[in-house]
This record gives C-alpha cells, sequence and structure tokens, in this order.
C-alpha cells in the first residue's frame, strides 16, 4: 500500500540519443532504454514535419520529446504527477519550446485538446487495459489523420485497433518490439491512418 525508498535518488538520469530524461521511479517510461531508443526513432520515422500531436499518456514525456523538433506543437497528457513533474524537467533539460503539459486522465483532456486545436497525429501508449472506447469514438470523430499506437498487452490493442479499423483507418505499417527479452511481454507499435 505504501513505498519508501530506502537509499538512492527517487529517479534515473539517462540520455537516449543525446537527449537527457530524469525519470522518477513512480512515472511511467520504457525500461530498456536500448530497445526503447529503437522504438522512439520507429515512431519518429512516422511523424511528418511541422504537425500537431498528441502524445497521450506520456508518461516522462520520452516519446513526445523525441518527435517535438519535427512538430510544430506537443501535447503531453499524463495522468501522473510524478510524471508531469518529470516531463516539465525533460523539457528544460532538453530546451524544447514547443510543448505543452497537460495533467489529468486522457479520457477527458483529450476532448479538450481535440476542441481547441488541430491535430494531425495522435500517440498513444495507453495501459494494458487500452483505450476507452469513448476516446476511439471521439478521435474517430475528428478524423485525425495519423494513429501511432504503442501497446504493450496484445489482446487490448487488437480490440482497439479493430476498432479504429470499423471508424474508417487502415493499419499502414506495425512493428513488435522485444522490450522484455525472454519473458511473453512484447511492445508492439502500429501506425494506422485514415483511408
Amino acid at each position: 500500500e505504501r513505498d519508501k525508498i530506502l537509499f538512492g535518488n527517487a529517479f534515473l538520469n539517462v540520455n537516449i540519443s543525446g537527449k537527457k530524461f530524469k525519470l522518477h521511479y513512480q512515472a511511467f517510461s520504457q525500461v530498456n532504454f536500448a530497445v526503447g531508443k529503437a522504438m522512439y526513432e520507429f515512431i519518429r520515422k512516422h511523424i511528418s514535419e511541422n504537425t500537431n500531436i498528441i502524445d497521450a499518456y506520456s508518461g516522462a514525456g520520452t516519446t513526445g520529446i523525441f518527435v517535438s523538433d519535427l512538430a510544430k506543437k506537443v501535447f503531453l497528457i499524463e495522468n501522473n504527477s510524478f510524471a508531469c513533474a518529470d516531463v516539465s524537467e525533460n523539457i528544460f533539460l532538453n530546451n524544447v519550446k514547443n510543448t505543452e503539459v497537460i495533467e489529468g486522465n486522457v479520457e477527458h483532456k483529450i476532448s479538450e485538446v481535440l476542441e481547441n486545436h488541430r491535430i494531425d497525429v495522435i500517440i498513444f501508449d495507453p495501459p494494458r487495459k487500452g483505450l476507452e472506447k469513448s476516446i476511439i469514438k471521439k478521435v474517430s470523430q475528428r478524423k485525425i489523420k495519423k494513429i501511432i499506437y504503442a501497446g504493450c498487452d496484445p489482446t487490448s490493442q487488437h480490440r482497439d485497433v479493430n476498432l479504429f479499423l470499423k471508424n474508417g483507418y487502415e493499419i499502414k505499417v506495425f512493428q513488435p518490439f522485444d522490450m522484455f527479452p525472454q519473458t511473453f511481454h512484447i511492445e508492439n507499435v502500429i501506425v494506422l491512418e485514415l483511408s
């Protein structure tokens, strides 16, 4: 029910491809940094320049910061206060100027962003339970051109992607990443676009 630090720091300082990140132990980030780097580079490859991006379930902001130099603006949505503090620190560490950190549940905050801004790409990296149906409905209704879905649970990701397919999206490419070698866990990134 409670945890406490017996010794050491509450965070790690890491460098991934020249970008600096402070990662609190209670904030989400990919813990296999080598495979995480490959995943961020794959996502980056599928982002066009001068786009408005939502990084939903942003954790410590690694993905959003990794693609920020391609973007016009990146909105990082996260409900974990430790992660939001990390995102703000990481934005400062990397001298990123075109981001906005939004603390709160993605289910609620994504609607506000979609209503107030023209969004070209949404990057989803949800917890194992996947996305709420209401999120898929809102995103589909707004006809967001590109969805990049990083999923750590194939079952929930399959369910969610099928709903996107029923709403006019098609799979352009997908790539699994073996984030935890010699276990059954897999991180899978799927790029969907409106057909």
